[in-house]
């Protein structure tokens, strides 16, 4: 079938050189798929907008961090028609160039007093890229409304680098040995010793989720100049696994979190078998907190929002 290239996608990194590999098999698959299936293809470029935030406990004290980041997308896919009843849909998606942007980490403790006048622990360059693959089969419980079920598959990796710091440096011993450590003076005058990582420090997040919704499809694009569609999912991960570059022997494995996205859209007609569309697009995605030898995993929301401009074809 032609869109095995969304498992292979799981191989091939999102990043630097493998991105041009990326967009020729998407458009490549997308323009195979016309000749064998009916329904249509599409393919199209998105602006995405990523909120994410993170919570979690380092030696006692409570921190959190939020960033918004900007980059466009690609995306591609298609709805292919199975019989009467049934179809799929293959839907894929790929940052084309992170966008990166300036993050804080903050402490979350009104007990913290002397931080030079500020919650700021430090500042840092945060950067994601993302590929995301989702494959549902449509069952039609009337000509245009569905229940929909299947997988998801989500690539997620983040960057932070370029650190810098409010708080005070001061010279302390540790184990015999002179090092630069930040101090955190607590309401109790306890010091705190927290030391910040240098040069750049990525984070890796695989999951494979299992999803189940509901959708709309007013018709297809060959017989009708306006076509209305949306769906609604919600789904629960079935395998995830993230790898931080500061701990390279730790792989969290776990399932906790949620997730639920949304999405309509509009398509109008250029020419037999052609449409223009514009999708809205929004989801969120939940992740309990992890701890493996004594190392953590934050507690983390992603929220997205895009917006897509699509060319859809069905040429017989």
């Amino acid at each position: 079938m032609p869109y095995f290239h969304s498992i292979l996608f799981l191989f091939i990194p999102n990043r630097g050189e493998y991105i041009v590999v990326r967009v020729f098999i998407s458009i490549l698959i997308c323009a195979w798929s016309t000749l064998s299936f009916a329904g249509y293809s599409y393919l199209g470029v998105s602006t995405e907008h990523l909120y994410y935030s993170e919570q979690y406990v380092i030696q006692g004290l409570a921190f959190r961090t939020s960033v918004s980041v900007d980059s466009p997308v690609l995306v591609s896919g298609g709805l292919h028609d199975i019989n009467e009843k049934f179809s799929f849909s293959i839907n894929v998606s790929s940052t084309l160039s992170p966008g990166d942007v300036e993050e804080k980490l903050l402490f979350d403790d009104q007990a913290i007093v002397d931080i030079n006048g500020t919650d700021n622990v430090h500042v840092n360059k945060y950067s994601v890229a993302m590929a995301k693959t989702q494959t549902l089969l449509h069952y039609r419980l009337t000509p245009k409304f569905e229940i929909l079920a299947g997988v998801g598959f989500d690539l997620h990796i983040f960057k932070r680098f370029g650190w810098s710091t409010q708080l005070q440096e001061r010279s302390v011993v540790v184990d015999g040995v002179t090092v630069q450590s930040l101090v955190i003076l607590t309401s109790d005058t306890e010091a705190r010793l927290l030391e910040l990582p240098t040069g750049a420090v990525e984070q890796t997040i695989f999951s494979m989720d299992g999803l189940l919704g509901v959708g709309y499809d007013s018709g297809n694009i060959t017989d009708n100049d306006w076509r209305f569609y949306g769906t609604a999912l919600v789904g629960k991960s079935l395998i995830r696994t993230i790898e931080n570059t500061l701990y390279p022997d730790v792989q969290f494995e776990g399932t906790g979190g949620s997730r639920y996205s949304t999405n309509f859209g509009v398509s109008h007609k250029i020419f037999k078998g052609a449409h223009f569309g514009v999708e809205g697009y929004y989801s969120k995605i939940s992740r309990s907190e992890e701890s493996v030898q004594g190392v953590i995993a934050a507690k983390s929301e992603t929220e997205i929002i895009r917006l897509t401009f699509s060319f859809m074809w069905k040429l017989d």
